[in-house]
């Protein structure tokens, strides 16, 4: 199971892509042979005439694969073809001239390229391996592949011994691939960063959300406790101003004579408990709304 989805989807897209192009250009390159070498078109004589359409097919293959989630084995498939098809099937195949001592190393070099794009040392560690030993001998000893095959005796026309040869393409593909190794290394650890950094991020959102919703949870409990204790105070007020009402409304009606300022005090006392009386009322209706609303 791949620890690292996010990985496995961005190395799916890139082989995708690579597909694409392959695809796309190798149908370019037929195309423009059938437009303007329509006479040899359809004549493989050889297996390098083989090759564009051989790769077309692999693309095509390997785009399927990935669409039914074989992923490792579209990359694995495609990667093994090209490199039989590109490096070692020609070579076996076709005549070797002068050329092919400098095309076959730059081919291979070019061919590991491919080995770092599709597969990591850290999800796919033996089929990487695996493909960058082959690699690394098709490099190098590519002067000795080409010199079993080169029946015309190619070698004789070129500038430098077999040592040479071997130095040269030794050092070019631990050059090109060490360097790739170094930046894959360097995005990799920026790519594992950024993932415990997000991870971090989470999980202190995820602190968060639980410490908000305890707090709204104890702020719900304490207004609610807060309007249970100001609906029951409301109510028990209503009992004594009802009793001081009735008790100004005797002394109104009461027939005994009383001084001027007796009647005044009672008469503010009456006002002042019929305001008391709105105010309680007011109180118990506003709760009463606020118990009854949705939540």
């Amino acid at each position: 199971m791949n620890s690292h989805p996010e990985e496995l989807k961005r190395r799916t897209r890139l082989s995708n892509t690579i597909y694409w192009i392959t695809l796309l250009l190798l149908v370019f390159y037929l195309s423009s042979q059938l437009v303007f070498d329509f006479q040899n078109a359809f004549r493989y004589s050889t297996f390098d005439d083989w090759v564009p359409a051989l790769l077309c097919t692999i693309s095509v293959l390997s785009l399927i694969l990935n669409r039914y989630h074989y992923r490792k084995a579209s990359r694995t498939i495609f990667l093994f073809s090209w490199t039989a098809s590109v490096t070692i099937l020609p070579i076996l195949l076709s005549k070797i001239s002068p050329a092919s001592y400098l095309i076959h190393p730059i081919l291979c070099v070019l061919t590991s390229l491919m080995i770092h794009l599709f597969f990591s040392w850290y999800e796919d560690r033996w089929i990487y391996l695996s493909f960058l030993v082959a690699s690394f001998f098709l490099t190098s000893f590519s002067y000795y592949f080409l010199l079993t095959f080169d029946t015309q005796e190619s070698f004789r026309q070129l500038p430098l011994n077999r040592v040479q040869f071997l130095m040269i393409y030794s050092m070019s593909w631990v050059f090109v691939n060490l360097t790739l190794m170094y930046v894959y290394r360097i995005n990799w650890n920026a790519y594992k960063d950024s993932q415990n950094k997000n991870e971090i991020i989470e999980k202190l959102n995820r602190e968060l959300e639980s410490k908000v919703e305890l707090r709204t949870k104890m702020l719900k409990e304490q207004n609610a406790k807060l309007m249970e204790y100001a609906f029951v105070n409301a109510h028990v007020l209503r009992a004594p101003v009802s009793r001081i009402l009735g008790l100004v409304n005797l002394l109104i009606k009461s027939e005994t004579p009383r001084p001027m300022e007796d009647q005044e005090i009672i008469q503010h006392l009456n006002e002042s408990s019929k305001e008391l009386d709105s105010v309680v009322r007011n109180l118990s209706v506003t709760l009463q709304e606020s118990r009854d609303k949705p939540k």
